[in-house]
């Protein structure tokens, strides 16, 4: 596999308007969380637990009072529907923030999502600039800017877009080994690829789910003969670590192995059963309720992809990557969007990419057009975030909330409300349709055929030879 497209790129390499571009995305982008970082009132299940967690190590020590609450949570039969200490990588991120901000209520945890979401938006242009050009890169940073999910989840005292900034680390850093050849990836980048693994796995035990869709990424840039030791370690020594960090904090092998009986059974809890059930397409439906546009594109996206596999690009890495970690996720029992978190900034990336670099579009759409697809789409998401996490105070984004505050499921008052959600969507893809190139659109099921009474131009050279 040749290296990725726009090997290390540089900031200054943008130009002067694009850089301009760059920090008013990442402004806004601040703004819009810090500005919805006003939750009054926290859950008394998850975020509480969280804060309880985090004050007890804050008050009386990391190393000291974890066994403690290890042996608490095995102990207590009321606490296994509830986070377990096996997170202790988001525990210590919450009790570092607790020391630095001085605050153990949930109002701190709360700051630790809104940075980690704010975090989100630099680290996806980055991988996009990588991965493919600074229009890519603008308009995928555009888009995660106003994520709905995401600035729901960046006010609330909970580890899911901690977390979703860990496993985007953790994806930036794996694309750049496989993909680079073995004398250009210095030993401390794949040490810090190993450690970000094995944080995001100490922070949400669920990343085993996406080891296959990492491993994906290994099998299509690194054909089995070129596979060296240090792949092997990438994806066998960060679970080792996440066991090893959590039997060394404990002092306890055992507990590891009990609390995760513990966990696994909470999936038959009733409100598991109850709210989080479903068909397995159900994560699909949930994410195209809350950003319809980019679901549209990114879908539209991989079925590109698929019809033009010969094309080997980092898109069909990113495509892949999501339909393993979609597929894998499907079989889970619980089927929640705020779980599932750490996709939506994929699908915004292969939404981005379609519309700015597909054959058609990459010569034709102008500057002035990503720039309208992009606020159409700021459009839709802020009204349906606004709707659902503000007007109705949405806590848990599972199916029967996302609709109930849509309206699309019978209500107490009916018809109290009014949403745009709707209107705005079929503004913006009749919006899209106008404004797509028509009159010179350059086909993309094969090379270009020559006009009739012309000959290929390696038939010129040769005849003139």
């Amino acid at each position: 596999m040749p290296p990725l497209p726009g090997e290390q790129p540089r900031l200054r390499d943008l130009t002067i308007a694009q850089r301009w571009l760059l920090a008013a995305i990442l402004v806004a982008s601040a703004a819009l969380r810090i500005g919805w970082n006003d939750v009054e009132t926290y859950s008394p299940a998850d975020e509480t637990v969280y804060a309880d967690y985090t004050r007890t190590l804050a008050d009386h020590g990391f190393f000291r009072t974890y066994p403690e609450i290890a042996r608490t949570f095995e102990n207590d039969a009321r606490r296994w529907v509830f986070p377990s200490p096996l997170r202790w990588g988001y525990l210590g991120l919450s009790t570092l923030a607790a020391h630095i901000g001085g605050s153990t209520a949930p109002r701190g945890l709360a700051w630790l999502s809104t940075i980690a979401g704010i975090l989100v938006v630099p680290l996806i242009f980055a991988l996009a600039r990588r991965l493919f050009d600074a229009r890519v890169a603008l308009l995928a940073a555009a888009f995660t800017a106003v994520s709905g999910i995401e600035l729901a989840l960046g006010r609330r005292a909970l580890q899911d877009e901690v977390f979703c900034l860990s496993v985007l680390a953790s994806a930036y850093c794996v694309l750049i080994i496989v993909t680079r050849r073995d004398d250009e990836t210095p030993r401390w980048f794949i040490a810090l690829a190993i450690a970000s693994m094995t944080l995001s796995f100490a922070i949400k035990e669920s990343f085993l789910y996406l080891i296959p869709a990492f491993a994906v990424l290994l099998v299509l840039h690194r054909a089995p003969r070129e596979l060296r030791l240090r792949h092997v370690a990438l994806f066998a020594l960060p679970p080792f670590l996440y066991f090893a960090g959590f039997c060394l904090l404990t002092r306890n092998i055992g507990s590891f192995f009990r609390i995760a009986d513990l966990v696994t059974s909470a999936m038959n809890a009733p409100y598991v059963v109850q709210y989080q059930g479903g068909p397995p397409h159900r994560l699909l439906l949930d994410f195209f309720i809350t950003t319809p546009l980019v679901s549209i594109l990114a879908a539209a996206a991989i079925v590109f992809i698929a019809l033009t596999a010969a094309k080997r690009g980092s898109e069909r890495s990113i495509a892949l990557f999501v339909v393993v970690a979609v597929a894998v996720f499907a079989l889970v029992p619980s089927k929640n969007l705020r779980f599932h978190v750490m996709l939506d900034p994929f699908l915004r990336l292969l939404a981005a990419w379609v519309i700015a670099s597909t054959a058609v579009t990459a010569r034709m759409l102008k500057a002035w057009t990503l720039a309208g697809v992009a606020v159409a789409n700021a459009a839709i998401e802020l009204e349906i975030f606004h709707t659902i996490f503000i007007g109705h105070g949405a806590y848990d984004p599972v199916t029967q909330n996302l609709l109930q505050a849509l309206g699309a499921l019978p209500r107490q008052n009916p018809g109290a409300d009014h949403t745009m959600v709707f209107p705005l969507v079929c503004l913006a893809l009749l919006a899209l349709w106008w404004m797509w190139p028509r009159d010179r659109a350059v086909p993309i099921a094969g090379p270009a055929q020559p006009a009739r009474g012309t000959r290929p131009r390696h038939a010129v050279r040769a005849s003139s030879s």
